[in-house]
């Protein structure tokens, strides 16, 4: 914590001089700025058009506005290091983008077999999450949704009793504050489950937080 105020407190954070950030969400936007205001010159790369990108207009015209510059249609193929086994630059494939749209509503894109590299020398990948399909795997009695979320009631139990989850593994890529409403939501019910039966209880709380 506080590496913003390094070497003060002792948690370096290094950043390049040219950082690319690979994502167009609301994380991308903030590691942006971030990487932005320790003096790197930054770039956002998206695969998808500006049309589509997932992050609050606000946060993208505020991105816009401190000097944060945009590159759209590219997907990164390939990390290219030096002699140092450092990063150096970045292998992007150019999409093209058609008229038909994906199951999220956003335009597809297909590879136009056209590749460009990018220089950096740091890199931050914010493309998003998704709830872990090791624990479907695991437990095979927890009931998933099709979009990999899993099933809870009003008291955010899931189809195994004495077993909750909340976070993002509840409604897909969401934020802290929401998080942190069904920690304070569980407290009551898990409490409750744990004094009825001390030895049996599981907790499973999912905070898949980018």
């Amino acid at each position: 914590m506080k590496a913003y105020e390094f070497p003060k407190y002792d948690t370096p954070l290094t950043i390049g001089k040219r950082t690319v950030v690979i994502g167009a969400g609301n994380t991308a936007m903030d590691a942006a700025r971030s990487a932005l205001r320790m003096g790197s010159e930054v770039i956002i790369a998206y695969r998808h058009g500006r049309e589509d990108m997932t992050a609050r207009i606000e946060e993208i015209h505020h991105a816009e506005e401190e000097g944060v510059k945009f590159e759209f249609f590219l997907n990164p193929v390939e990390f290219i290091g030096d002699e140092n086994g450092k990063v150096k630059a970045i292998k992007f494939e150019k999409m093209k983008a058609l008229e038909e749209k994906d199951a999220k509503g956003k335009r597809k894109i297909v590879g136009t077999g056209e590749y460009i590299p990018l220089k950096a020398d740091t890199v931050v990948i914010a493309i998003g999450l998704e709830p872990n399909k090791i624990i479907s795997e695991e437990a095979t009695d927890l009931k998933i949704n099709p979009d990999g979320t899993l099933v809870v009631d009003e008291r955010l139990m899931t189809s195994i009793s004495g077993v909750f989850a909340g976070g993002d593994a509840i409604r897909g890529e969401a934020t802290v504050i929401l998080a942190m409403g069904d920690g304070k939501k569980l407290q009551s019910p898990c409490t409750n489950t744990f004094k009825r039966n001390i030895y049996q209880l599981d907790f499973l709380f999912l905070f898949i937080e980018k």
